[in-house]
């Protein structure tokens, strides 16, 4: 059991996955502390309301922090690609974090490397006038991390101004349901700890933060993605996502999170070691097969939550902070 000296300061601190972390370090005895842009006084509120609800220990500037103040975990994408901009070490437990995984960060470039090992992979444009004319829509993706948020099905005139923008690509539309996961930590290619999980819903739906998820077990795909990290000799934390060919039964690699995810709750649930490398401690919550994230949840993700509710009655609810005024939101509002 670390001492309550030790200090985590957890980048990102709003996001689903900071939460699964920051909560596990706080029971663990460590002093989390929650850090924050200089100029984000939204963050710096909400922050200030966790605090007051002891979810997290203090706050401190994103500015304000080094290395020696104590381990520092980027939970999202900005976080981490500042920290190897900055050329920070990045280790956690005992796992540590390859600056080099930032490449899967531009999409192109993650699809190019899985396609090499042996994936298949999206048809993909990058300009408007290289997608063939019979094509009348395409799904639309940010080509970065970091970039924009549109994660949808467009018609192909609708694509130009974003694709112009250098910001997105355009793939060919994968006409199969949910989206395939397979989050994990890896050392030097071999993987410590895994969880393959299932997306039955999404928001959105193409490809966004997963709502409803459940366990999925499938040899092929698991050896698949061991394969694949085992390759590229990977160091860190990442999540492989693939559609499946519905006529083929073939996964095709959309891409590589190499950062921590939005439903990393249920993966530290299902595999005990994510806690055990990451945070040195005994995972204290329950395996679960199912779970919705119900801050998540919108008008049209309620009916799917309604309809797994009646099929599924075991499936965990999973309240994160702030869920309530997450779920008005979104039902007054839609996605994101």
């Amino acid at each position: 059991m670390p001492s309550v000296s030790k200090t985590i300061l957890i980048l990102d601190p709003l996001l689903s996955q900071a939460w699964a972390l920051s909560k596990r370090f706080k029971a663990a005895g460590f002093r989390v502390v929650g850090c924050f842009d200089s100029d984000d006084k939204g963050v710096k509120w909400a922050l200030t309301w966790q605090v007051a609800r002891r979810r997290v220990s203090e706050l401190r500037c994103f500015a304000d922090f080094n290395e020696q103040d104590g381990t520092i975990v980027p939970t999202g994408s900005f976080a981490t690609s500042e920290l190897v901009r900055q050329n920070k070490s990045i280790t956690i437990g005992e796992i540590l974090y390859d600056p080099a995984n930032i490449v899967f960060f531009d999409k192109c470039n993650g699809q190019s490397i899985a396609e090499r090992s042996g994936w298949r992979v999206p048809e993909t444009w990058t300009e408007p006038d290289a997608i063939p004319e019979e094509i009348k829509e395409v799904f639309i993706k940010p080509s970065a991390e970091c970039f924009g948020k549109i994660r949808k099905v467009l018609s192909v005139e609708k694509t130009k101004q974003l694709l112009m923008s250098g910001e997105y690509i355009a793939q060919r539309v994968i006409r199969s349901n949910g989206v395939f996961g397979y989050g994990f930590l890896a050392s030097n290619g071999e993987v410590l700890a895994s969880s393959m999980h299932y997306e039955v819903y999404s928001d959105p739906p193409p490809g966004g933060s997963a709502v409803i998820i459940k366990q999925f077990r499938d040899s092929h795909f698991e050896e698949k993605c061991k394969a694949f990290i085992k390759d590229i000799k990977y160091n860190g934390w990442g999540l492989i996502e693939c559609k499946k060919d519905e006529i083929t039964g073939e996964y095709i690699f959309l891409e590589l999170n190499a950062k921590f995810w939005a439903s990393l709750e249920f993966s530290m649930r299902n595999d005990k070691r994510f806690s055990s490398l990451l945070v040195g401690s005994k995972e204290r919550e329950r395996a679960v097969e199912s779970m919705w994230f119900v801050g998540r949840t919108n008008v049209n993700s309620l009916r799917a939550a309604m309809k797994s509710l009646m099929v599924d009655k075991n499936i965990c609810l999973y309240f994160e902070p702030g869920w309530t005024f997450a779920l008005a939101w979104r039902l007054i509002h839609g996605h994101d």
